[in-house]
């Protein structure tokens, strides 16, 4: 619902700034359109980017709150040619129904492919099949578990990634007006001269 809210507020400022250029005709305007659109474009993106990632963060700081249930590893192991990363599948019962889940414990899929597979097997070891876990399952939806809780190191990142669009959006804005605004005073004579 944060991500819609935000998407129409920076879709209602783009258009907003569009007719404010369309109103004032002046060539240097024009001219300085790219710098405008760029930045309109740059912080929609951001607010919605930004919207999406807060309501993920939210889910899953609430995922904390879990009804906590014992688990049991069935199998354990490496998957993946380019992105390596564990594959642990954890058996729990709800309502006397057997239940299964998958996870990939959020491991990066990204860096050296050795460092991926070194990390990869110390996961698979930890958790060996057999094993006994504790697992959190959503008390709204029992078919939704998890192995661990609460937000994972990839929601920061992409979070830190659309704020830096957001500033990089607000400085493109910030850039246009600033740039027309010293245009309108040298075509004025309002400069003070030295």
């Amino acid at each position: 619902m944060l991500t819609l809210k935000l998407a129409v507020i920076s879709v209602l400022m783009t258009g907003i700034v569009f007719w404010l250029l369309q109103k004032k005709k002046e060539r240097y305007l024009y001219k300085k359109w790219r710098i405008l659109l760029t930045g309109s474009l740059l912080l929609t993106g951001a607010l919605f980017w930004l919207g999406y990632e807060s309501t993920r963060l939210s889910f899953n700081i609430g995922t904390r709150d879990w009804e906590k249930l014992q688990g049991i590893v069935v199998q354990s192991k490496v998957v993946g040619k380019r992105a390596v990363h564990p594959e642990i599948t954890i058996r729990y019962q709800v309502d006397d129904l057997s239940r299964t889940f998958t996870t990939d414990l959020f491991a990066p899929g990204f860096g050296v492919r050795s460092n991926r597979r070194d990390q990869a097997e110390k996961l698979v070891a930890a958790y060996s099949p057999g094993d006994t876990v504790i697992i959190h399952v959503n008390p709204h939806n029992m078919l939704e578990a998890r192995l661990h809780v609460g937000p994972t190191w990839d929601i920061f990142v992409r979070l830190a990634l659309s704020i830096i669009l957001l500033i990089s959006g607000v400085w493109h804005v910030l850039r246009f007006f600033w740039s027309t605004g010293e245009k309108s005073e040298l075509s004025t004579g309002r400069v003070n001269e030295k």
